[in-house]
């Protein structure tokens, strides 16, 4: 395989999109996204971490510990971002509740046992006109990080979002656009 340099792609910036559970994922860099998504927002310049982690076990021989083979017990696929702003959405996907007042700036959270967001997140990754779309039809945050209020600097929502499998059995996708791919 060649080497090249044209291939290479950078996050220089994107988008975090969530929407309610049930909410059809594009299938593709290119359209519009469903109805019910909603922009989360900036992120921190820490930008977004997408992780894979496999959870295996060893079987090894009596003779000398070789190792015969590894089993794949789990795996989880997931997303990380801070989000910046303080918004209906990224309050909504960090504490999945956020209702509004009478005004437009009025509203409330409740902080509650309730269970966390669950819905489907897209992930558009931008470098000049290459694309790259994560895809998670059936995410749930499974972690938040602690909010932070400290003079001279931003108020952030640390949230992780665990992949489930869809009914393909797949806990995300990825889609690259065509000149991405060259």
């Amino acid at each position: 395989m060649a080497l090249t340099a044209g291939a290479v792609r950078v996050g220089v910036t994107g988008r975090v999109w969530v929407a309610p559970q049930g909410t059809a994922v594009p299938t593709a860099t290119s359209g519009t996204l469903a109805s019910g998504y909603n922009d989360i927002g900036y992120a921190s310049d820490d930008g977004v971490t997408i992780s894979v982690e496999n959870e295996t076990t060893d079987i090894r021989a009596w003779q000398n510990g070789d190792l015969l083979r590894r089993v794949q017990q789990s795996v989880t696929f997931s997303v990380q971002f801070v989000m910046v702003e303080t918004n209906e959405y990224s309050l909504k996907t960090y504490f999945n509740n956020y209702t509004h007042g009478a005004g437009v700036t009025d509203g409330i959270v409740t902080m509650n046992g309730s269970q966390p967001f669950r819905g489907a997140v897209v992930l558009d990754v931008v470098d000049g006109t290459n694309l790259l779309r994560f895809t998670f039809p059936d995410a749930q945050v499974t972690d938040r990080g602690d909010i932070s209020i400290v003079n001279g600097d931003a108020i952030t929502y640390d949230v992780t979002m665990s992949g489930y499998p869809d009914s393909s059995g797949n806990a995300g996708y990825l889609y690259v656009a065509s000149d991405a791919a060259s």
